[in-house]
């Protein structure tokens, strides 16, 4: 960590704890020692695709929910389900309505409907 995150996290910590002065300075030492550097991927994910593809129907349609993205672009088999709600998490899209949908089970189901944030 830089000082600048060491020093908004040490923050955080003091706030809540009361730390001696010679456990604060480990404390600060070690935090420098972290790297938290986001992890730089060589190539793209499934997710990454899905966005693509989410962004591409917002662009023709104005609106998409999983729903869509999926049958354009499906998980691969070995993914579980739960990898498709990362699709959304990401500060390029923004939820704008609900729509209840019948899934292939005959179950009702309420999605996020999206379309691309400022």
């Amino acid at each position: 960590m830089n000082e600048s995150e060491v020093a908004l996290v040490m923050d955080v910590i003091t706030g809540m704890f009361k730390i001696e002065g010679k456990y604060k300075d480990k404390l600060q030492n070690e935090l420098r020692e972290l790297n938290l550097r986001p992890v730089v991927r060589q190539e793209p994910t499934w997710i990454d695709g899905a966005r693509e593809v989410a962004a591409k129907l917002i662009e023709e349609t104005g609106e998409v929910t999983i729903v869509e993205v999926l049958e354009e672009y499906p998980l691969p088999p070995t993914s579980s389900n739960r990898v498709a709600g990362g699709v959304f998490k990401h500060r390029m899209f923004r939820r704008i309505n609900t729509r209840t949908i019948q899934d292939t089970h005959g179950r009702w189901r309420t999605v996020g409907v999206y379309d691309l944030g400022e």
